[in-house]
């Protein structure tokens, strides 16, 4: 699986974890060579000063602006806590399991479990949702189809003053029932220049065009997100706010993980579908072309402080199309 991703990234995978510890060590670095450090720069600076950066400085930025966005310029610690209401357990964290070296077979029997329980709910013509023990050790409800299935781009990112658009970044998020993968590059990313070596210079051998690039080159050009998993839907018992159903996502493969410095709090939110059907009434969900991702945290306004649109890629079948997903063996 990893392996597949990082071919399909123009990476290999002994390339791979050097690039991620080089750009996450020297971004920094990098950035102060080129006179701007764009991992400062908000909405809210003077737009000249954005508008004299380099394509290069502006590309870096990229990265730090959909962190600012995604962490509420860095307030989303505070928001998931128990004083505001939102405390989580360690099972919830999406690189919880990674760490644990137990991922795959915890995936494969939440997987397992879930597909008796479809088959069950299917004989006795039951809702789609049941009550199940989640990782933490609580009840929920749990949704056994899921609303989101397919393949999706993402128009709009908002959070606080910033936004950003499929102008910006390519996105693909792919859903199925129980694995998803998420991937986003940036459009300024030199794809081009790597494209020529491979033709010209290197008879399409992409490790080799990789190891010929400069650390600089190397930084620039591995500004980029992909990372897949697990998607666990559930619904809150409670009716405090009625929203819609609640997707917490577990990482088996990170683009942005450092070992022993996880993501410190969940990929946890709301699912808002654009359809006739009642959000809160699981067993009527059907699929919708547009739906809104919203931080089940909320700021001290009481408001999601981010939200992503997401919308269905033609071709995609509905949703309704095969689906393969496929695990290096160990060994």
């Amino acid at each position: 699986y990893s392996y597949l991703l990082g071919r399909f990234l123009g990476l290999s995978l002994g390339r791979t974890s050097n690039i991620v510890h080089m750009v996450h060590s020297n971004a920094k670095a990098m950035t102060n060579s080129h006179h701007a450090s764009t991992s400062t720069l908000t909405s809210t600076d003077d737009d000249n000063t954005y508008k004299d950066l380099s394509p290069w400085q502006k590309h870096l930025d990229w990265t730090a602006k959909q962190g600012r966005i995604l962490t509420a310029n860095g307030n989303a610690l505070r928001y998931y806590s128990e004083n505001n209401g939102f405390p989580y357990s360690q099972q919830e964290l999406p690189h919880h399991y990674l760490e644990k070296q137990g991922i795959s077979s915890v995936f494969r029997k939440w997987a397992k479990q879930r597909r008796a329980l479809c088959e069950e709910n299917k004989n006795n013509k039951k809702p789609a949702v049941t009550m199940l023990t989640l990782p933490n050790g609580t009840k929920a409800t749990v949704l056994l189809r899921s609303p989101i299935i397919g393949a999706w781009d993402r128009p709009l990112f908002a959070g606080k003053w910033e936004h950003s658009t499929n102008k910006e970044e390519t996105v693909y998020n792919i859903q199925t029932g129980t694995l998803f993968v998420d991937l986003r590059i940036p459009r300024s990313k030199p794809v081009l220049e790597l494209e020529k070596l491979l033709i010209d210079k290197f008879n399409n051998n992409p490790r080799q065009v990789l190891e010929s690039m400069s650390d600089e080159y190397l930084r620039l050009y591995a500004r980029q997100h992909v990372f897949g998993g697990y998607s666990m839907l559930t619904t809150e018992d409670n009716t405090k706010n009625e929203r819609g159903p609640l997707c917490t996502r577990h990482h088996c493969i990170d683009w942005n993980y450092i070992q022993g410095k996880p993501r410190p709090r969940p990929n946890k939110w709301y699912i808002e579908s654009n359809n006739d059907a009642d959000d809160n009434d699981s067993s009527t969900i059907v699929p919708s072309n547009i739906w809104k991702e919203w931080s089940y945290a909320t700021d001290q306004y009481a408001q999601s402080y981010y939200f992503e649109t997401w919308q269905r890629i033609k071709g995609d079948e509905n949703g309704e199309g095969m689906c393969l997903a496929m695990t290096k063996k160990k060994g």
